[in-house]
């Protein structure tokens, strides 16, 4: 194995690892591999294509429920030459921003005054949003559930206590009773599609917790994490059990989830870069897709 070919495999296992990053990094690992496999294949007189399709389904595999990894390969898969695939994901990417700016404005004529916003895990277009809002003079405070195993949610508080936003970070089994103290859920998602979303594991009783105190619930996405139903597995890989506890123990069987589907139909609506989509909107776009 050449040291390129050995840097490829490096990056693909730290991609495997990596159960804390947003859909966001993740795809930018993505890219990074993506083209320097690209880079290598043409150095080595090799088709660029089959062996693009070869990385970008190694981290669909590690990855199933994060729609942008497979928008980065599919587009990734549109190129004939290292140099085109590079264009065309640093526009994909710049896309990416573009949609988080133009959903933090959307958010801002939502929340005119601003409140206090509750959110679980790390989505990086909610740690957008909520900076934005902060930026744009409005006061904002915000509810963080730690998101365990990974506790994504710590690194959230931290990241929002760094910006000026001060957070009261609380363990996931205290969603239902901080959530009557906030102005609005908001969430973010790895995937979208027809009736369904997927995220963390916890958002369910979240947003079943926003309903039943009346408080409004919002899904914050990109139109870029829309996928057919078909490509998101029914089952999760399994996880190392010893995340929950160090080790086995007799009668018990330990099941790590990370993900769970929540229907469309509990949330208010999907803030993305071009409005506020219904789940009828939704519905639509995903039909639309190939």
């Amino acid at each position: 194995m050449t040291s390129q070919a050995g840097r490829l495999e490096q990056m693909l296992q730290d991609i495997e690892r990596d159960n804390v990053s947003g859909s966001v990094k993740m795809a930018e690992k993505t890219v990074k591999l993506l083209v320097e496999s690209a880079v290598l294949a043409e150095a080595e007189g090799r088709p660029v294509a089959p062996e693009v399709v070869k990385w970008a389904s190694a981290v669909a595999k590690a990855h199933p429920f994060m729609a942008l990894v497979r928008t980065v390969g599919r587009e990734a898969g549109r190129a004939a030459t290292s140099e085109e695939m590079r264009r065309r994901l640093e526009g994909l990417m710049w896309e990416l921003g573009n949609d988080n700016d133009r959903i933090a404005t959307h958010l801002r004529a939502m929340f005119p005054k601003g409140g206090v916003l509750m959110t679980n895990s790390f989505s990086a277009t909610v740690f957008a949003s909520l900076r934005s809002l902060a930026e744009g003079g409005r006061e904002v405070r915000a509810i963080v559930v730690e998101s365990r195993p990974a506790r994504e949610g710590v690194q959230l508080a931290r990241a929002l206590g760094e910006v000026g936003i001060a957070s009261t970070l609380i363990v996931d089994a205290g969603v239902a009773s901080f959530v009557p103290r906030a102005d609005a859920v908001l969430v973010g998602c790895d995937a979208i599609s027809a009736g369904f979303f997927v995220n963390k594991l916890g958002t369910l009783p979240m947003i079943l917790s926003a309903n039943q105190f009346n408080v409004p619930a919002y899904l914050l996405s990109s139109t870029h994490k829309l996928v057919l139903a078909s490509e998101l597995p029914r089952e999760e890989p399994a996880r190392p059990p010893d995340e929950i506890v160090p080790g086995p123990m007799h009668g018990v069987t330990v099941e790590n989830v990370y993900y769970e589907r929540v229907p469309l139909e509990l949330i208010r609506g999907v803030v993305t870069e071009a409005g506020v989509l219904t789940s009828a909107d939704i519905v639509k776009r995903v039909s639309i897709l190939k």
